[in-house]
């Protein structure tokens, strides 16, 4: 039997719940911090099950055709027969072990209860995360002794020599001296070198404000003229649905399977919310329903298959 439960957690830690047809949903809940006694648990995510949730919207099944790299007719088969199998080791053993999710358990009536287990450490969101315990208020306090390590004798004095040294360094006397006349006077000379370099940078900047502004006058006085775009509209506002998905990247992936298989009108749909895979398109809402009619017989997974104008989401 195909370890269901496996795909089912890869896709729980990137969506917010995966839907197993003929069984039920599993979706993700947050729970909030709580503050107790001794410690502060931080918010956690685990895992709930509702049986009502039967309409399947192909998720896992597309994970399994692509894990296993069949197709997704054959994945869709494969499914059901691994839920019927499951189904009949529930009602012989009444429990059975769902990986990291928790336990099924089939009671008398024979409905299926599910028992998550308390820590999904599959899920990202639960990564790192520990609660905090609180220091207790009757804690002695302790004694924290500071040792100083002060520097010998022998360095003190180097150190005093180093001082009196330098400073002997930037003392200049106050007599004058007569010698200092026919010296160079290396100070002017640097502030005469660094006067130069302003003025040249000066002038530099003042030849690029120029041309920066020149070229903004050529863009003013000779604009682009860039070619707009004929605005096209379709006339096929009647999409015959067969999927709907809360993100983008798993309609797109949904999309370029059926492309696959040679479904070659297919495409996406987004009027407001989520995105809608649509099998095809039509001008009229006859053509729509008749199609939508043949689609719902011909193919079994498209039974739930239905029409969207959308004139209806356009504000």
């Amino acid at each position: 039997m195909e370890k269901i439960y496996l795909h089912i957690e890869k896709l729980l830690a990137q969506h917010d719940y995966v839907i197993v047809p003929d069984l039920g949903g599993f979706v993700v809940q947050k729970q909030s911090a709580q503050c107790l006694k001794d410690r502060i648990t931080p918010p956690t995510y685990s895992i709930a099950f509702n049986p009502l949730m039967q309409h399947t919207d192909g998720l896992l099944v597309i994970e399994i055709a692509r894990f296993n790299k069949i197709s997704y007719r054959s994945a869709s088969e494969l499914l059901e027969k691994n839920i019927l199998e499951l189904k009949q080791t529930l009602s012989k053993n009444k429990t059975l072990e769902f990986g990291q999710l928790g336990t099924l358990v089939m009671d008398n009536d024979l409905s299926i209860i599910f028992n998550p287990t308390p820590h999904a450490s599959f899920l990202p969101l639960n990564f790192g995360l520990s609660p905090v315990y609180t220091s207790p208020k009757n804690r002695k306090p302790t004694n924290n002794t500071i040792t100083l390590n002060t520097p010998s004798f022998q360095w003190q004095k180097l150190s005093a020599a180093a001082i009196l040294i330098f400073g002997l360094l930037f003392v200049t006397p106050s007599a004058d001296d007569s010698r200092n006349i026919n010296t160079a006077d290396l100070t002017s000379f640097i502030k005469a070198n660094i006067e130069k370099e302003r003025a040249l940078m000066l002038t530099q900047k003042s030849d690029s404000i120029v041309s920066s502004t020149d070229s903004v006058a050529s863009e003013v006085t000779s604009p682009k003229v860039v070619p707009m775009a004929a605005a096209t509209t379709s006339s096929k506002l009647f999409h015959v649905i067969v999927g709907s998905w809360a993100g983008e990247k798993s309609a797109s992936k949904h999309c370029q399977m059926l492309k696959d298989e040679n479904f070659k009108d297919v495409h996406v749909v987004h009027p407001q919310k989520g995105y809608h895979i649509a099998i095809k398109s039509f001008e009229t809402k006859e053509e729509a329903v008749e199609f939508m009619k043949n689609v719902r017989k011909s193919e079994k997974r498209f039974s739930s298959a239905w029409v969207l104008c959308e004139d209806k989401f356009k504000s």
